[in-house]
Order: C-alpha cells, then sequence, then structure tokens
C-alpha cells in the first residue's frame, strides 16, 4: 500500500492498529482496556466473551476460538501473545498478568476423547503471572493450572499442571492400549 507523500509509513501502520481496535469494540464487542495493540489478520469466534485489559498485545495470523459459546477468554493486563499462537477457549482460559504466549504455541481447553465426532469435553485452564509459553509449545486440556512465572519450553508438549516457578521441557510420549471401541 503505497500512503500519500504527507503520510509516513509509520502513520498508516499507526492508524491501521488504531482502526483494528475499534473495530474489535464495536464491531465485534470485545471488552477491551487502555493501549491494545492487535496485528492484522486476527480470527476471533465468540469474540463478545473475550476481555483484553489494559497494554495487551495480541500479534498478527493469532487463533481465538471456541467451540463452545460458554467459553471465555480474559487476558490481563500486560499479556502478549505473539504470532500465529492458536489459542482455544472453549473450557474457559484466564491468562494473568505479563504472561507471554510465544510464537506458534498452542493452548487447547477442550477434548473430544479416543473420537473426532464426539461431543467435546471442555477443561478450564488458568495461567498465572509472569509466566512464558515457549515457541510451538502445546498445552493440552488435561492441564489447568500453569504456575506464576512459569517456563514452558520451546516444543513442550504440557500434559499435566506446572507448579509456580517450575519448567516444563520436552515432549515426551507414553503408548497405551485403546480400551474402548471407536466405530469407523
Amino acid at each position: 500500500m503505497l500512503a500519500p507523500y504527507f503520510l509516513g509509513r509509520s502513520f498508516v501502520r499507526l492508524l491501521a492498529r488504531k482502526v483494528r481496535v475499534l473495530v474489535f469494540r464495536k464491531v465485534h464487542r470485545v471488552e477491551c482496556g487502555t493501549a491494545i495493540f492487535l496485528g492484522p489478520r486476527i480470527q476471533l469466534n465468540f469474540p463478545q466473551k473475550i476481555q483484553l485489559h489494559d497494554r495487551v498485545s495480541i500479534a498478527a495470523d493469532v487463533c481465538l476460538a471456541s467451540e463452545h459459546e460458554e467459553g471465555y477468554l480474559v487476558l490481563k493486563e500486560g499479556a502478549q501473545i505473539n504470532r500465529r499462537a492458536e489459542i482455544d477457549f472453549s473450557g474457559g482460559l484466564t491468562i494473568e498478568r505479563n504472561v507471554l504466549v510465544s510464537a506458534e504455541a498452542i493452548i487447547y481447553t477442550h477434548d473430544h476423547g479416543l473420537n473426532p465426532r464426539a461431543l467435546p469435553t471442555f477443561t478450564p485452564l488458568h495461567i498465572g503471572e509472569g509466566a512464558w509459553i515457549g515457541v510451538k509449545a502445546i498445552v493440552l486440556p488435561s492441564v489447568n493450572y500453569i504456575g506464576k512465572y512459569a517456563v514452558i519450553g520451546a516444543g513442550a508438549v504440557v500434559t499435566k499442571d506446572v507448579p509456580d516457578r517450575h519448567v516444563f521441557v520436552g515432549a515426551a510420549g507414553r503408548v497405551f492400549p485403546i480400551t474402548e471401541c471407536i466405530d469407523g
């Protein structure tokens, strides 16, 4: 996009960010605080169930979605969601102050069990103040709590709660037999 000669590119980008915040507030009816940063191409599902407190930053190509109308998402002051992260808030998700969700991280709060067509089950998740979820980490719906100042390593697959001030790294898997029948 070519800006008129009297408008610099920075001004045009600033104006575009202001318009995105206005669209979030007025069109999508997202509850927004002050000094919000919204990148382009953010995907929303059930936007009326989203609260953005002051100084929240959501980068480009982030997906904020729920499979259930009762799900909710609360991003508290200073929370930051980086590019191409996928945030599912079907079971309810609260992200406390100054949490950093790195690029391409995935957070799930619902599960379909062993049948992808089954009705989902929902699990609430609370991410404590100052936690850091590393790049391409995956938080599964079996997790209810990620503690204050906890660190989730890059590429980690989180399957259980992480206590305050702990580090969770690795993607160890476990093989177990399927005990229920799935009809194709």
